[in-house]
């Protein structure tokens, strides 16, 4: 994709005082997303597109069974409104168009955060290929569209309470879509790499190893997992300043700390669809200290994902990360039902900052296994909009 302002590219900011309002921006409705969406995922990679298609179904399938807990979806398109003939800046013009989801913390109170799923132009590309690692369609559009778009969008997530959006994208971005992500205001947080692992363990297995290992006396794990109550405003604030220790000096996405305070962090994790407030534990030394924080989210029996695991400062760089990996997995193993006697294959899933080499070395030592990389973008929306 092209667009069509050169000073746009030298100095997005100039499009600002240069343009006059061509597109007008409205709400889409849902109901048009089978039209639209096979035309969005051309320029994107089969994975990504299997996540959206993924996402889209999760949240229309939300809409239907739980109306009272639905998610929001918000979907704004740029249409132009006048095309200037002769003038090649406004010729040819496409719509462009952003789709984010909002969940919900209760049935009356939508989260502070969304999931922007897709955006870009709405329209074929000029030679019906896609585009190269850009995530979004190529099409000569007009800057005009992006910052029109723009402007909309940022204002209905003020008028909704949001203070962060996330927008994860195919790796390595061309350097057209990278500007396309900026146009959008999102600036780019970390490269993450997602790992799966599958643990294959009866329950007559845990026990038979249980027994063994309380016969032969070994020597207790340095480390262990407590729950934590979620439901107990004390509990909850305590966990919530481990985690806010563990960020420090942490190598795990930490430009995401500009964005998002522990608490802000801690309250998104609750309106994921796969949020289980049993499996939030804190990591605990052999004198019962509280030394970091493990989230797992249940996406299925058999199916855990990761969701958050560190230590503090003062506990790193002593071996722990390895044995607090092995409490996972037996977790993950323990929750399979009592009754089940065949063989049983717990997967475990989890995303982390490829530059983070200490804890990739740990999920690798534990037997998971790289599978997709993605790129994730992130953008503050302050109460009032910037003059």
């Amino acid at each position: 994709m092209q667009i069509r302002k050169t000073g746009w590219i030298e100095n997005k900011a100039s499009v600002l005082t240069q343009n006059q309002a061509n597109y007008r921006v409205e709400s889409t409705p849902i109901e048009l997303l089978p039209e639209k969406l096979p035309v969005w995922l051309q320029g994107i990679s089969i994975g990504r597109a299997q996540i959206i298609v993924d996402q889209l179904r999760s949240v229309i399938s939300d809409r239907k069974e739980d109306p009272k807990s639905q998610p929001a979806v918000i979907w704004l398109t740029a249409t132009p409104t006048q095309t200037k003939p002769g003038d090649e800046t406004f010729d040819p013009v496409v719509p462009v168009s952003i789709i984010a989801v909002q969940g919900r913390v209760t049935s009356q109170e939508h989260a502070d955060t969304v999931t922007v799923i897709h955006g870009g132009p709405m329209g074929p590309s000029d030679n019906g290929a896609p585009t190269d690692n850009g995530a979004l369609i190529n099409n000569d559009v007009s800057s005009e569209a992006f910052v029109e778009l723009t402007e909309a969008f940022d204002e209905q997530m003020r008028n909704r309470g949001v203070k962060f959006a996330q927008w994860a994208t195919d790796p390595d971005p061309s350097q057209e879509a990278t500007l396309q992500f900026e146009c959008f205001g999102f600036a780019k947080l970390a490269t993450l790499q997602y790992m799966s692992g599958q643990f294959p363990r009866t329950h007559s297995q845990l026990e038979t190893d249980r027994k063994r290992n309380n016969n032969a006396r070994l020597k207790p794990s340095p480390v262990s997992l407590r729950a934590i109550n979620v439901d107990d405003a004390k509990s909850l604030e305590r966990f919530v300043n481990i985690v806010e220790q563990t960020y420090v000096d942490t190598l795990d996405c930490p430009q995401l700390n500009q964005f998002r305070s522990a608490a802000q962090t801690i309250s998104g994790y609750q309106t994921s669809t796969a949020y289980d407030p049993s499996r939030w534990f804190e990591i605990v030394d052999a004198d019962d200290s509280a030394i970091g924080a493990v989230i797992l989210a249940t996406h299925s029996e058999k199916a855990s994902e990761l969701v958050y695991m560190a230590l503090i400062p003062s506990a790193r760089g002593k071996g722990l990360g390895h044995e607090v990996m092995q409490r996972v997995i037996e977790e993950i193993q323990i929750r399979l039902s009592p009754s089940e006697q065949n063989i049983t294959i717990p997967q475990l899933v989890l995303a982390v900052d490829e530059k983070n080499v200490p804890a990739k070395r740990i999920y690798e030592a534990a037997g998971l296994k790289p599978m997709i990389r993605e790129c994730v973008w992130g953008k503050h929306f302050t109460d009032q909009a910037m003059r």
